[in-house]
């Protein structure tokens, strides 16, 4: 039988994992018909922006500030949906997500995109009685022609790269 692998120094003992997790999923619920479209759990929208170089496809990330939603961390470009990226009431969820992708991706990174060329990649719906339900639509986007321009209150670094 294979030695077990040494415990890193600083993280939490497997122990303590397991019982944190524990406490997560004895707060849960199995899931219900409506909890796709629960109006009480916020939604947002994230873009996942490709663009073709000559080592392979290349993937944009955008590095979170220090303080605020996601601090520090390197995500895609997204956020919350507002009521402005409704276009009428009873108007799918993800064509919402959908412009407030673009919205999000402008604000954050100064780049312009067609909603309509967006490609849907994927709704995330994390599961009922967890601390912090956020239900995410990803999307997929060609990288726009034009310069990368940076909030500082929202992104204070970018990187493309290859995917692997």
């Amino acid at each position: 039988m294979p030695e077990p692998t040494p415990h890193p120094p600083g993280m939490p003992t497997p122990d303590r994992t397991a019982r944190a997790l524990a406490d997560v999923v004895g707060e849960s619920r199995p899931r219900r018909p409506d909890d796709a479209s629960d109006p009480g759990i916020p939604v947002a929208a994230t873009v996942v922006i490709l663009r073709d170089a000559p080592r392979g496809l290349e993937v944009l990330l955008i590095e979170r500030p220090d303080r605020g939603s996601f601090a520090g961390a390197w995500v895609f470009p997204g956020g919350k949906l507002e009521e402005a990226d409704r276009a009428a009431d009873g108007e799918a969820e993800e064509d919402t997500a959908r412009r407030a992708g673009v919205r999000e991706t402008l604000e954050e990174c100064g780049l312009v995109l067609d909603a309509d060329a967006l490609v849907t990649l994927s709704c995330w719906d994390p599961p009922p009685g967890i601390a912090l339900r956020i239900r995410t639509w990803f999307f997929t986007a060609e990288a726009p022609a034009g310069e990368l321009s940076l909030a500082a209150d929202e992104a204070i670094a970018a990187e493309s790269g290859e995917g692997s």
